[in-house]
């Protein structure tokens, strides 16, 4: 219940594996080798790297394990390729200095975008909503949600109640150091089909604006409230104020594509570039 949107080639593999090794040589680098959640040989896995490749601590420990198990099966792998001399290949060597290029330029460009300064003020997004109302338009039966889910299905309960008598924005602060509230989505949209599982799809489709769901559980222990905000037919373009967070994060991720647009131009320009026919 926690993932509500239904969800190489050989370079691309290669590509993933470099990654994959670059994280592991910097947790051998790091780990204490008394405290570890894996080992493969020489190469350990602490918790607080583990940590890392989560990116959370609330997560299900099924899909930690899972996680571990993955490490395991690339540091075997590669241990191994390391015995048949797969990394002194001249195959390898080459898609390693070719990966090299797009890595060091995809990182390029993600510094670039994560200093960007954006400075646009409020009526500029109103305005790119009616300058660009087509695109707005729903193709599909669409819901906008606040959305809890819990590991504690009496937590969950609470939070509903609190939802009821005091409104999405107090159950939130009551709840804000219930470590059993895994996931928060506020003001969400999303369409029919990515409502996922069914049963959550169902239960937000015979609800009306301002309705709040019963706790619905799964089979995974998860136990998810929903409030719907709002609900818009398939074909229709809903106004702005319906959408307004939806239409600022569109029209953010076009500026940065203009500026992003823009600095390659510039780079473009500096460089001595010869195309022959």
């Amino acid at each position: 219940m926690t993932n509500w949107k239904k969800h190489l080639s050989r370079f691309q593999i290669v590509l993933t594996s470099l990654l994959a090794a670059v994280l592991i040589a910097g947790c051998q680098e790091s780990v204490d080798k008394t405290d570890y959640v894996a080992r493969v040989n020489d190469s350990y896995l602490s918790g607080n790297d583990l940590l890392e490749i989560l990116d959370s601590v609330s997560v299900d420990d099924n899909f930690k394990a899972e996680v571990i198990r993955n490490w395991i099966i690339k540091e075997v792998l590669y241990q191994e390729a390391v015995k048949e001399g797969i990394l002194d290949e001249e195959y390898f060597m080459n898609i390693i200095e070719k990966s090299k290029r797009e890595l060091a330029g995809s990182l390029l460009l993600n510094n670039f975008s994560s200093n960007l300064t954006l400075d646009y003020q409020p009526k500029e997004v109103e305005e790119y909503y009616n300058q660009n109302k087509g695109e707005f338009r729903f193709g599909s039966n669409s819901f906008k949600l606040n959305i809890s889910t819990f590991s504690d299905h009496n937590n969950a309960v609470q939070f509903r109640s609190l939802l009821l008598s005091s409104g999405w924005d107090d159950a939130l602060t009551k709840h804000s150091d219930d470590s059993t509230l895994l996931i928060i989505s506020n003001g969400i949209i999303l369409s029919e089909q990515d409502i996922y599982p069914q049963k959550l799809a169902r239960i937000v489709n015979g609800l009306h604006p301002l309705e709040i769901s019963i706790v619905i559980s799964d089979d995974a222990g998860y136990h998810t409230v929903v409030q719907v905000l709002n609900n818009f037919r398939k074909g229709i373009i809903p106004p702005f104020d319906a959408i307004k967070e939806s239409v600022e994060e569109r029209f953010i991720v076009n500026k940065k594509k203009q500026l992003l647009d823009n600095y390659i131009e510039q780079l473009y320009s500096k460089s001595e570039i010869e195309i022959k026919n």
